[in-house]
C-alpha cells in the first residue's frame, strides 16, 4: 500500500482525502492544530522540533500532499504560512519523493501579496523535487467547508441584508470532491508531469445566485443589496485598519479581483479532470419522500441549476445538474415518447457534434443542442 503523509491535515482538502481514500492507501496526518477528526495517523506538530518517529515517517513517505496554505492574514502571517513555513517542512523531505503542492487559481489572475506568496511556494517545489504535480484549484465547497462559502453561510445566519457584488461578480467554485479525485488518480497512476494545473468548477456563478442558494438550502429569507465590489473592498479595508484582529474573510474581499473563466482545459486533457454534478438512485418497496427529498438536497451542491426526479412503484431515480451545454434543455431524468429507457447520467459527452452529425446522416431527428438527447 502506498504511503501517503497529508501536510496541513486539518484543510478541507486533507480531511477529504483522508475519509475518502483511507482505505487505498497508507494515510498519515501532519497538523500544527489539534486533529479535529479521529484517526490513529493524525499527527499534531511542532515543526520547529519534531519527534523522531515524526522525521521517520516523513522519511519513509512515498509520496506527500502538501496542503497548507494561509489566504486570509497581514503580509506578514502570509510571508510566513506560504513561504516561510515550506521552505521549513521541506527540509526533513528528500528530492526523491512525489510531492502534490496545493497552490491557487489567483496566480493566473491576480498580482495581491497572496498571489505573490503561492507562485515563491511554487518556485520552492520545482528546486526541490524532481518529481512534481502543482493543483491551482478556484475556491472549493463542499461537506466540512468553514473557510469559503461555509463560513459565508454562517454569516447569512446572523444578517437581514446581504450585500453582493454589483455589477454582477461572479466565482467558479469547485467541490473538493473533484478535486481529491485528481491526487488519488495522480498517486495510484503515478502521474507527475512537472507541471502546474488550473482546476475550477465548469463555469462562473454571479455572487447573488450564490447567495440565493445558500439561503434557499438554509430555509432562509433575505434582502439582497447590490453595491459595487471597490466600495465593499474599501469597507473592508478601513474595517480591517481599525480592528486588532483579522476579519474574516478580509483579505479575501479585498484581492477579489474579476477576471475570465478558469481555464481547466490543460487538466481535462492530461489528467483526465472534470467537474461533475450528482445522481442517485435506490429501490424502496414503500413510499418515502422525505428519504427522496434528503437524498436531492444532499447532491444540491454537486448540480444547482436543475433537480429532477423520476419514480414509480419500483424505483426512485434523483438527479441534480449543472448546466454546461444547452442551458434551456436536457434536463434530467431524461425521457422520450417512443423509447422505453429513462437516463440519468454524470459528465459531459465530448464528442457530442460529431456524434450527432453522424445521426442526423441517418435520418435521426434532434429537438435540443444538448448532449444528453
Amino acid at each position: 500500500m502506498k504511503k501517503v503523509v497529508i501536510i496541513g491535515g486539518n484543510s478541507l482538502i486533507a480531511k477529504s482525502f483522508y475519509q475518502k481514500f483511507k482505505e487505498k492507501l497508507d494515510l498519515h496526518s501532519f497538523s500544527r492544530k489539534v486533529p479535529n477528526h479521529e484517526g490513529p495517523n493524525f499527527h499534531q506538530v511542532n515543526w520547529s522540533s519534531l519527534s523522531q518517529e515524526q522525521i521517520t515517517i516523513l522519511g519513509e513517505a512515498d509520496y506527500i500532499l502538501y496542503c497548507i496554505g494561509e489566504t486570509n492574514g497581514s503580509k506578514a502571517k502570509l510571508k510566513y504560512i506560504n513561504i516561510d513555513l515550506l521552505r521549513e517542512i521541506s527540509t526533513y523531505l528528500n528530492s526523491q519523493q512525489k510531492i502534490i503542492f496545493i497552490s491557487s487559481v489567483a496566480i493566473d489572475f491576480n498580482d495581491s501579496y497572496y498571489s505573490i506568496t503561492k507562485r515563491e511556494g511554487e518556485e520552492i517545489i520545482r528546486d526541490k523535487f524532481k518529481n512534481f504535480l502543482i493543483l491551482r484549484p478556484s475556491m472549493l465547497y463542499g461537506n466540512g467547508d468553514k473557510k469559503n462559502l461555509g463560513k459565508i453561510k454562517n454569516i447569512i445566519k446572523y444578517i437581514p441584508i446581504i450585500p453582493t457584488l454589483a455589477p454582477d461578480y461572479s466565482i467558479q467554485p469547485l467541490f473538493v470532491d473533484d478535486l481529491i479525485e485528481i491526487v488519488f488518480k495522480a498517486i495510484d497512476s503515478n502521474l507527475f508531469p512537472n507541471k502546474a494545473y488550473a482546476l475550477s468548477g465548469p463555469r462562473q456563478i454571479p455572487t447573488r445566485t450564490i447567495m440565493e442558494m445558500i439561503c434557499k438550502k438554509a430555509n432562509l429569507r433575505r434582502l439582497f443589496l447590490p453595491i459595487p465590489l471597490k466600495l465593499i473592498q474599501n469597507i473592508f479595508r478601513l474595517i480591517q485598519m481599525c480592528s486588532p484582529v483579522t476579519i474574516p474573510l478580509s483579505y479575501q474581499i479585498q484581492n477579489l479581483k474579476s477576471h475570465p473563466e478558469v481555464n481547466y482545459d490543460e487538466a481535462k486533457r492530461e489528467l483526465g479532470f472534470l467537474p461533475t454534478s450528482g445522481l442517485a438512485g435506490f429501490n424502496f418497496q414503500t413510499e418515502n419522500k422525505e428519504l427522496a427529498e434528503a437524498v436531492k438536497n444532499n447532491l444540491l451542491d454537486r448540480g444547482p441549476d436543475q433537480q429532477g426526479q423520476f419514480f414509480d412503484q419500483r424505483i426512485r431515480l434523483t438527479s441534480t445538474r449543472l448546466k454546461v451545454q444547452d442551458i434551456n434543455a436536457g434536463d434530467q431524468p431524461y425521457t422520450e415518447p417512443a423509447c422505453p429507457w429513462i437516463l440519468l447520467y454524470n459528465g459531459e459527452l465530448y464528442n457530442k457534434e460529431e456524434l450527432q452529425d453522424r445521426l442526423n446522416g441517418i435520418g435521426l431527428k434532434f429537438e435540443t443542442h444538448s448532449d444528453t438527447e
